[in-house]
């Protein structure tokens, strides 16, 4: 009786010790599951599209200088009045005419340390989108024919940008892809497969005209204008699971 109750403590025992090391390992191999669910490769792409661009924007308008604050600010007002006729007969729609800028200042001058009025200055300012590159240089010669003694900031653009920009964030997780696949490569794994993205940036980059000022004189023939390119880049960070 003895040496059966024995032989069964024994059994227990025995699958009581089983019992423990397929726990041990099926642990071990739960923590090796989970280390290699957690190996990732976190790398950044980027991608530029340059493009040579189908519009221009830029800040044209009228600054007088007068006696009087109310004669500054009546002509600057005439002028501008004529200056938005001018740039309708060039063929620019009102909608891509913006006043963007009115101010009325007195002026002085702070020569021998003394201070005297010079008079008050009226600035008028306008923003003027131009699609047609080819009569940006005749736009830019009438505003000057036209009253306008100022054009600054000329900056060239894209009709689709959007669509450019989508097309740069494309490129760029492609960029980030091809990077993750070298890497696991490098690393003795096999696939890759994206886990998560984020847009860093996407940002146009214009190449800029330059800030120019004109004289109000006749132009003998149309000022030549270059609009070279603009470039359209995206910046992305792409976390891959291998």
């Amino acid at each position: 009786m003895q040496t059966k109750r024995a032989l069964i403590v024994g059994i227990f025992s025995l699958l009581l010790l089983l019992s423990a090391g397929m726990g041990v390992r099926h642990l071990v191999a739960a923590d090796e599951d989970d280390l290699l669910a957690e190996r990732t490769i976190t790398v950044s792409g980027q991608a530029e599209i340059r493009a040579v661009p189908d519009t221009a924007t830029l800040t044209v308008g009228v600054s007088i200088l007068a006696k009087t604050a109310d004669k500054a600010q009546k002509e600057a007002a005439q002028k501008a009045a004529a200056l938005i006729e001018t740039l309708k007969k060039k063929g620019i729609p009102e909608k891509s005419i913006q006043t963007i800028n009115f101010s009325l200042n007195a002026e002085y001058d702070y020569s021998d340390r003394q201070r005297t009025l010079l008079g008050y200055r009226a600035v008028h300012e306008l923003s003027v989108i131009v699609e047609d590159l080819a009569n940006l240089g005749s736009v830019m010669d009438a505003v000057v024919a036209g009253g306008g003694n100022t054009i600054n900031n000329v900056r060239f653009g894209l009709r689709n940008s959007r669509d450019v920009a989508e097309e740069a964030l494309r490129r760029a997780v492609a960029d980030a892809q091809r990077k993750a696949e070298i890497l696991a490569e490098a690393a003795g794994a096999g696939a890759v497969r994206i886990v998560a993205v984020q847009e860093n940036s996407s940002y146009p980059v214009p190449k800029m005209g330059g800030s120019e000022r004109y004289a109000a004189v006749a132009l003998d023939q149309a000022t030549p204008v270059m609009p070279g390119e603009v470039v359209v880049g995206a910046d992305v960070q792409v976390e891959f699971r291998f």
